[in-house]
């Protein structure tokens, strides 16, 4: 029988059991909510309820009472958390009010929970459910809700990932909805069907001007092996009731990795820029492991957009504070030659920057090493960013994704027990891996063969682990 798996240092876990999505992402009086897909009472999906936990940082969190459980209309799946500033709604001024998918017996529907207390207890509708699906229709779920402001005065936004389409719908009050439009994402492949959308206001970097963009993760129910989940995006534009894109479409997949998918953001008018946090699925990797939990959340990431020969591109930067970061080592690496930095922890953080291009003759590596032989590899060339990893006794896994023209040839590299994130041209490009997760992280090995030294620093993370397990 295998060790039982360590639970990272930084990414979310439930206590105990199952976790998937993230949910209700909220901030109040400055305190993160983080609500999510969650089995108490066993570590596969199933018998879902909504977890809660709450963060002043995004990087440790609090563990609340779970906050709603299935009832006559179903298991709880995902949803979002408003604030009811205005009482539209009845429930009282400033009132929490969760809008989610009920599922009984695969008929989906949306209900809504309110809460009074910030978030400690919920009281579910007695009229629920709110909205039912159409008939024979199986696909129906994941609200995600906004509060707009249009030329007739206030009203709620929700959309919701109806197969491969999002319809949006209008309410004055949260019980009560219209649908008022339909919109149709692109597709990354024929028979692609959406889930968990979300939409957010993004700054373009380094000016006041803001753009929307909508996210929505994607599945194949005919083909879901060798078509897997993803994730992408598009620039979109919104008047508070029709989404609406220009040709050429902009926008691509949000995440480059397999496991990474249902993410959803806090969008906190008080921060430079919206944060989202996605389900990194570890399923496979923690099976039979003996772990008593089962599920990992990603690096909560800060969004902003930035321009390119190609158009607007989304960017992602770890949301880390520098309070948590303790230096290991820096070093210059020359051109030619190879530096080998040995890590002594799981929760690592490792930057490489280097010239504005990498040339078309020329690369930079960085592979990760790890203790049980595996290895996550990372390469920049002019034109491509390489990744590949060679777990032990498993088929190689390689993906090459286009570069930005124009773009740095910077990484980052999140590293904690069980997973890698990585980040390249500065975070125009991102991708996420599981590794074994009784593998503990070795060395982290740059190669250069560019036209210019490359700078290399590692920090040890450092956050109360406590927090997490």
């Amino acid at each position: 029988m295998s060790a039982v798996a360590p639970r990272p240092s930084f990414h979310f876990t439930p206590p105990s059991g199952w976790m998937n999505d993230p949910n209700g992402l909220i901030v109040v009086d400055g305190t993160f909510h983080l609500f999510y897909q969650h089995n108490p009472t066993d570590v596969v999906w199933g018998n879902l309820h909504w977890g809660h936990a709450t963060s002043v940082d995004l990087l440790t969190w609090e563990h609340q009472p779970v906050a709603l459980r299935p009832d006559k209309n179903g298991e709880i799946f995902s949803g979002s958390v408003v604030c009811d500033e205005a009482n539209t709604a009845g429930f009282g001024a400033g009132a929490l009010v969760a809008v989610f998918t009920n599922d009984l017996l695969g008929k989906e529907s949306q209900s809504l929970a309110h809460s009074l207390d910030g978030g400690q207890s919920w009281a579910t509708y007695s009229g629920n459910p709110v909205i039912t699906a159409p008939e024979q229709l199986a696909d129906f779920r994941d609200p995600k809700v906004l509060r707009c402001i249009g030329e007739d005065g206030c009203h709620w936004t929700m959309l919701l990932a109806v197969g491969p389409e999002i319809w949006l719908y209008r309410s004055a009050d949260l019980v009560t909805w219209s649908r008022s439009s339909v919109f149709v994402p692109e597709r990354p492949y024929e028979g692609a069907l959406f889930e968990v959308p979300d939409l957010v206001a993004v700054p373009i970097h380094n000016g006041s001007e803001k753009q929307w963009v909508l996210t929505y993760s994607v599945l194949s129910r005919t083909d879901p092996k060798r078509l897997p989940r993803t994730m992408c995006w598009q620039v979109v534009d919104f008047d508070g009731l029709h989404l609406s894109s220009d040709a050429p479409v902009v926008g691509g997949r949000l995440d480059h990795g397999f496991p990474f998918y249902a993410g959803m953001s806090w969008d906190s008018q008080d921060a430079d820029s919206p944060v989202l946090i996605a389900w990194l699925d570890e399923t496979q990797q923690l099976s039979g492991s003996g772990a008593t939990w089962c599920g990992r959340l990603s690096i909560p990431r800060r969004l902003s957009l930035v321009a390119a020969d190609s158009g607007l591109r989304l960017r992602q930067t770890p949301a880390l504070k520098d309070d948590y970061l303790r230096p290991v080592e820096a070093a210059s690496v020359a051109l030619n030659s190879t530096k080998t930095v040995k890590l002594g922890c799981r929760a690592i953080v490792a930057q490489v920057d280097g010239p504005v291009l990498v040339g078309p003759q020329g690369q930079v590596a960085v592979s990760v090493q790890f203790d049980d032989g595996s290895l996550v590899a990372v390469e920049l060339s002019g034109e491509t960013a390489g990744f590949s990893q060679r777990p032990e006794q498993e088929p190689v896994v390689d993906c090459q994704v286009k570069r930005v023209a124009g773009s740095l040839s910077s990484m980052v590299l999140v590293i904690d027990a069980g997973s890698v994130e990585v980040f390249v041209d500065d975070g125009v490009i991102a991708w996420s891996v599981l590794t074994p997760s009784n593998a503990k992280p070795e060395a982290l090995v740059v190669v250069n063969s560019s036209t210019h030294p490359v700078d290399t620093t590692v920090h040890r993370l450092v956050v109360d682990e406590g927090a997490v397990s």
